[in-house]
């Protein structure tokens, strides 16, 4: 506001502290309702993206454990360390989703 000077700068700083006030009556007003919708929408965006993450996580298994069954012994440790490290995180994906599922 430094290049505000007078009553503009004046309505500007009231602006700026009634807005917040009459935003937050406004919302009061509103309801019940619409948080309950807001809340219902969010709780299936959630769920949602547990199943990606579970889609991820399963694919990430299943790629991991295939590798590790074709690279038996020593034969290209480089990619059965990587199917080593794709079965285990995708193990905690799906840990982290039946979790979260289950609470």
């Amino acid at each position: 506001m430094a290049g505000l000077s007078g009553r503009a700068g004046g309505t500007l700083l009231l602006a700026l502290v009634i807005t917040p006030c009459l935003a937050g009556d406004l919302g009061a007003q509103a309801g019940d309702a619409s948080a309950q919708a807001l809340g219902a929408e969010l709780v299936d965006a959630q769920r949602a993206h547990l199943w990606r993450v579970a889609g991820w996580g399963g694919a990430s298994l299943l790629t991991g454990l295939g590798l590790l069954a074709g690279t038996g012994g020593g034969a290209h440790p480089g990619w059965r360390g990587f199917g080593v490290q794709a079965a285990a995180w995708g193990a905690i994906n799906l840990g982290i989703v039946g979790w979260a599922f289950a609470s």
